[in-house]
């Protein structure tokens, strides 16, 4: 049912029936009937309107979408070995520089560990040196042996030809040919232990090496006892107290790095097409004061923080069909916080050579889309087809060319 305004010449007492229903801003609607004399027309009524004048040109385009605020670092520190909490030297919401020591666990373990292991590593560098020197007294020895070998096979050679010649008796024979085999042996002996004084001083310099490597490891968990911060930022949760026994990979505090925040939104798959790397964005917080709008100051300044887009997702969600799009934005006042809700204005660049058309000019009917565009004292309703909203407009995309001017109020009459 509709409460209606009959007009002067409709046909009273007769059933009518309802052409179309045009509605207008303000609540306004217009239901034209049909009845036995045709299509009812209202009379040409003298009406006030305001309009605006509308000429093509670049207009720019926003897209609007809203986010949670989220540190960019964002981190549970945890020990790396396990021990007795013996102080936390941060509060909750400290500050808190890069590196700088947030608890002490008991080192009294690591100490013990790290004196064993720099004894051991003293003991493996005195062999080494024992061995090296063995092995330099084995190397002179055979080169003793080895010129001692050389006489004695020369020795028998001589004694030999002698023999031959009947100079040299059998027994002069064989006793070179013993101090021979004697020497050869002893060269034989040596030569086994020079090949075996150098396997262990192989042996010993890599048994160093794993004593050194034993000595950094010790070092290192004594130096783990102390537990730092892995970057600059500010603790957001306390998870550990004094005394608690913790096991390795315990979190012992959560800490934030605001300086910059990240906002995470989602905007359908058309709006995700024009927004790239890069590209501009102003960030606003409701309920903040400073930062409780995002409309264009004088100027065509923004309002709100700047950030920009880095990153935008190459798929959609199958289940939403939006697309998700990172912005960044510096926070260097510490005004935003990690969870805050946001508003996030993104620049998707302009459309050249069109018109934003202000909502309040717009009528929507079944049969389509239309705005009136003045023609001196009358107005002509026309047809057009309309893009994206932007603010309290739209993108125009086609029906209106060149200069016009166009009514945005009165619409209704």
């Amino acid at each position: 049912r509709f409460l209606v305004h009959v007009l002067p010449d409709a046909p009273a007492g007769k059933d009518l029936t309802v052409n179309t229903i045009t509605r207008y801003p303000g609540g306004w609607a217009v239901v034209t009937p049909t009845g036995e004399g045709g299509l009812l027309k209202p009379p040409s009524l003298p009406t006030l309107v305001r309009s605006a004048a509308l000429e093509p040109g670049a207009v720019q385009r926003h897209v609007l979408a809203f986010g949670s605020v989220e540190a960019l670092r964002d981190a549970q520190v945890s020990c790396e070995v396990g021990g007795k909490v013996l102080s936390v030297l941060v509060q909750l919401g400290s500050p808190v520089a890069e590196g700088a020591p947030i608890v002490e666990l008991d080192p009294r373990d690591a100490d013990l560990a790290l004196r064993r292991s720099a004894a051991d590593l003293a003991g493996a560098r005195a062999s080494l040196v024992r061995l090296e020197v063995e092995l330099e007294v084995t190397h002179d020895q055979l080169l003793d042996v080895k010129e001692t070998l050389e006489t004695r096979a020369r020795e028998r050679e001589r004694i030999k030809e002698l023999e031959a010649k009947g100079i040299a008796s059998t027994t002069q024979v064989d006793q070179a040919d013993v101090a021979w085999r004697s020497a050869s042996g002893e060269h034989t002996r040596l030569s086994g232990a020079l090949r075996t004084a150098r396997a262990g001083l192989a042996e010993a310099r890599a048994l160093v090496v794993r004593r050194e490597a034993d000595l950094a490891t010790s070092a290192l968990a004594r130096e783990r006892c102390t537990v730092r911060a892995p970057f600059a930022g500010s603790v957001a949760d306390r998870l550990i107290e004094v005394g608690d026994l913790l096991p390795a990979g315990q979190p012992v505090i959560r800490l934030v790095a605001q300086e910059e925040v990240r906002v995470r939104v989602h905007v359908r798959e058309e709006q995700a097409s024009v927004l790239g790397v890069g590209n501009a964005a102003w960030l606003t917080v409701p309920g903040l004061p400073a930062l409780d709008e995002a409309e264009a100051s004088e100027g065509g300044a923004e309002r709100g923080l700047a950030g920009k887009v880095v990153g935008v997702s190459a798929a959609a969600d199958p289940k939403t069909r939006k697309v998700a799009v990172d912005v960044a934005v510096s926070n260097e006042g510490g005004v935003l916080r990690d969870g805050m809700f946001a508003r996030v204005r993104l620049d998707a660049g302009q459309v050249p050579d069109t018109y934003l058309v202000p909502d309040t000019a717009v009528v929507a009917t079944r049969a389509g889309t239309f705005v009136y565009v003045l023609e001196g004292d009358l107005v002509r309703r026309r047809q057009i087809r309309l893009g994206a909203r932007q603010g309290e407009g739209r993108i125009h995309r086609g029906g209106l060319e060149g200069r016009v001017e166009i009514a945005t109020s009165g619409l209704g009459l």
